[in-house]
């Protein structure tokens, strides 16, 4: 049953993604068959996002008979409906296939990682009320401080089919990562003057996760296999997007950490630093993180492509539009990656003019534009009127990042690069300024950071070192030369070993329990005590939880939350004081320990001031901040005027269970009034 499920899923999602791509290909044949499986998915959710930021879309799957009817009348009436389409939509399923494939593999959402604190943001649009969303981590308040907009797609995929929130997280994570691989295979398509071998090899490519590194780590494992016998030497994958992770742990046999050594003999404490991580645009698909990283090479790649079609002779539209809205979009989605893609962008439109390329009519254009911009303007505002902390900060020179470090993970971008200076007069004006455009982005990036130096290099690095794999290799590729031709063989033959790896990798660390289970809480389930209390919990729907003892980060207690579809008064520390709720965080949290730990002499008034409706006794991976039988005694005592106990113990080693509360007792003591002390909210900072 898990299998036809798979196989339903998929073919329902593809079908809705094609038969938008067909529809519009109906209304507007003159236009990219490429970008008609990119336009109808981003317009609906940007016309979604708008309605509801007055009206909640609360019942979306009445409109599922409509939509099937639509597409199935304009993919079986003739006419220009499937025209050009074949290409773009036989790499979209074969991409959809294996990228669906390995989430099956590996379903798992886990809390180790931001998998959790991601599907939070995926629930959030999914509990009702209009935009921006409560934040599920932190209610009453909302997360309109942080960029979502992949998320608010998950959540309508997730709405539309009826699904629970961990199969609607994964099946939104797959389709974002298939679209975002054929985004970057459409643009070396054309790049290429419509190559198909070249689309497909700059495809392996980006599955490969072809870093500069990777080729290090591959000979180093062959030196150990084969020639020094060791046949428990590990290919650590990790290390070929963060070469500087584990530097100093012998365990990791960390190869580059020459490279992070004191660069002062005088000052030992000053070490290059270990965090300027590379994340290729496919890197999400062979980890569990639905992270807004993922959007951001899709808004790079989708940029690409947009200005690649609007280069064609064939004058048209909406390539033009495109390349008006995705800047703007690219906030909402993935804001780190605004300034690649807006000059990717903005210098493109520029490149075409001088090219003499024009759009096939100018008010559509602007009145396009214009209109894009206005959906998605609600958003904008309040992302921007957030309290979303960001710092513009100049790097001291300390910081550079070491010669060495940037070679070793970025040559595959160098030497081609170095390559098409030979050719430079034979390039178009459009390649001719991402040429330039890039190596000036990776200055902008060495010089300045956005509140962090390393976030800002993992996000704006990626999205660079992407572009340039998809505008560069290509153009190698085609040329006869034999130095270009040898450099065309090695990437292609490095690109197929690399490709292998990363799939047997992801193969062999399958877990057989998981195989399937698109909710992604196998591991909750496995465990009978949290099964029961997730049994527990999926009685309520959209109400407030004390969780557990408040952590820093990455425990268990909020994904029972979240997986049962409801809210946490409290949930990991880190995440909502990095959200803009600094101040709050550090309330809740204190408060919520402090009613652990047995503080409160009378614990009701805090229950009640902040809606909460059922505590939980959450049997915790560390024993220390487990509820001991004497706490529980005393809060079973407690609450005996408002809330009854669920014992969810199981034959547990630790207590575990839900007090629910009754029904009416909040309303009656809202209505029976009385002071009530409770410490103060410190300052957000």
């Amino acid at each position: 049953m898990l299998l036809l499920r798979a196989v339903l899923l998929e073919l329902i999602v593809c079908f809705h993604v094609v038969g938008g791509a067909v529809i519009f290909r109906r209304l507007f044949p003159r236009e990219s068959p490429w970008l008609a499986l990119f336009v109808p998915t981003l317009l609906v959710m940007m016309v979604c996002n708008f309605i509801e930021h007055v009206i909640p879309l609360t019942h979306l799957s009445l409109l599922l008979p409509f939509t099937v009817a639509g597409i199935l009348w304009a993919t079986l009436r003739p006419g220009y409906s499937w025209k050009g389409l074949q290409l773009p939509v036989t790499l979209f399923l074969l991409l959809f296939t294996w990228a669906f494939f390995l989430k099956c593999l590996n379903p798992e959402i886990t809390n180790n990682t931001e998998g959790v604190a991601d599907m939070a943001r995926v629930l959030d649009f999914c509990l009702g009320g209009t935009l921006p969303p409560i934040d599920s981590w932190c209610p009453p308040y909302d997360h309109s401080g942080y960029y979502t907009f992949q998320h608010y797609g998950a959540s309508l995929l997730k709405r539309y089919f009826i699904l629970d929130i961990g199969t609607g997280y994964n099946m939104g994570y797959t389709l974002l990562n298939t679209l975002t691989l054929l985004a970057g295979t459409g643009a070396a398509y054309l790049i290429s003057g419509r190559r198909l071998w070249v689309g497909l090899f700059i495809m392996i490519v980006l599955l490969a996760n072809f870093s500069g590194s990777y080729l290090f780590i591959y000979l180093d494992f062959l030196r150990q296999y084969l020639f020094h016998g060791n046949h428990n030497a590990v290919l650590d994958s990790r290390l070929a997007i963060d070469i500087g992770d584990a530097w100093g742990d012998p365990g990791r046999n960390n190869i580059f950490a020459w490279i992070f050594q004191p660069i002062h003999k005088a000052h030992p404490e000053y070490v290059n630093p270990p965090v300027l991580r590379l994340f290729t645009p496919a890197f999400n698909t062979y980890f569990p993180e639905f992270h807004a990283n993922l959007g951001g090479h899709f808004m790079t790649l989708l940029t690409l492509l947009a200005a690649n079609e609007a280069n064609r002779s064939e004058r048209s539209n909406w390539p033009w539009i495109c390349l008006l809205a995705i800047p703007c979009l690219t906030i909402i989605t993935a804001v780190w990656f605004f300034i690649v893609v807006t000059v990717l962008a903005a210098g493109g439109l520029v490149a075409l003019l001088i090219a003499g390329r024009r759009p096939e009519n100018w008010r559509i254009v602007i009145a396009g534009g214009i209109l894009a911009n206005i959906l998605i303007w609600p958003s904008i505002d309040a992302l921007i009127g957030g309290s979303y902390p960001v710092i513009f900060q100049c790097n001291p020179w300390l910081n550079y990042t070491p010669f060495w470090e940037f070679i070793i993970q970025w040559w595959p971008a160098v030497i081609p690069w170095f390559l098409l200076l030979f050719l430079i007069r034979r390039q178009s004006w459009l390649v001719c300024w991402i040429m330039l455009a890039l190596p000036l982005l990776l200055i902008f990036v060495e010089v300045f950071s956005f509140s962090d130096r390393g976030l800002t290099v993992e996000k704006m690095w990626g999205a660079v070192y992407g572009a340039a794999l998809v505008t560069f290799l290509p153009l190698v590729f085609i040329e006869r030369h034999l130095l270009y031709r040898f450099a065309t063989v090695a990437f292609i033959f490095l690109s197929l070993v690399f490709f292998g790896s990363w799939a047997r990798i992801s193969i062999a660390d399958y877990s057989p329990g998981d195989l399937l289970h698109l909710r992604g809480d196998t591991v909750l389930q496995n465990d009978p005590q949290k099964k029961r209390i997730l049994q527990v919990l999926n009685r309520l729907h959209a109400t407030t939880v004390l969780s557990g003892r408040s952590q820093w980060s990455y425990n268990q207690g909020p994904s029972l939350v979240d997986f049962s579809e409801n809210r946490c008064f409290i949930a990991w520390f880190y995440q909502e004081y990095q959200c803009g709720h600094g101040g709050e965080a550090e309330y809740r949290d204190q408060m919520s320990n402090d009613f652990f730990d047995g503080k409160m002499t009378d614990p009701l008034p805090f229950l009640r001031l902040n809606d909460i409706a059922a505590v939980m006794i959450f049997p915790d991976e560390q024993p220390k901040d487990c509820i001991p039988d004497d706490i529980l005694t005393q809060l079973k005592a407690q609450l005996a005027p408002e809330f009854y106990y669920i014992d969810c113990h199981e034959g547990g080693e630790h207590n575990a269970g839900v007090f629910l509360r009754l029904p009416g007792t909040l309303l009656q003591s809202a209505n029976a009034g009385g002071a009530v002390q409770l410490p103060p909210r410190p300052a957000t900072p």
